[in-house]
């Protein structure tokens, strides 16, 4: 059995007053059930991250478990470690994060 950790992550830049929400909810061109979500995204990049619709997988998987926001989570589809980067190579941290299993 594989597991997957799902996620709403919020980050910040180097400057304190420079918050930015991550809900996976605004992806560009995004389907309207899953993706990879593409670097740039939220001016970072994302190795072995995608997103997915939670509304649209089973009740008791876990993904419905995480969401923060309505419908989107990321995930790994693989099990492996996910590398999050920032696009212009400034560093970042997060606030918060919420994390869960799913199968």
């Amino acid at each position: 059995m594989s597991t997957t950790v799902t996620s709403t992550v919020t980050t910040t830049t180097a400057v304190a007053t420079c918050t930015t929400l991550v809900t996976f909810d605004d992806i560009p061109n995004q389907s309207s059930t899953s993706g990879i979500i593409p670097d740039g995204y939220k001016n970072l990049n994302w190795l072995n991250a995608e997103y997915i619709n939670a509304s649209t997988t089973p009740t008791n998987n876990g993904y419905r478990t995480v969401v923060h926001s309505q419908p989107f989570v990321a995930y790994n589809p693989s099990g492996g470690n996910i590398t999050i980067t920032t696009a212009n190579s400034t560093r970042f941290s997060f606030d918060s994060l919420f994390l869960s299993s799913a199968w």
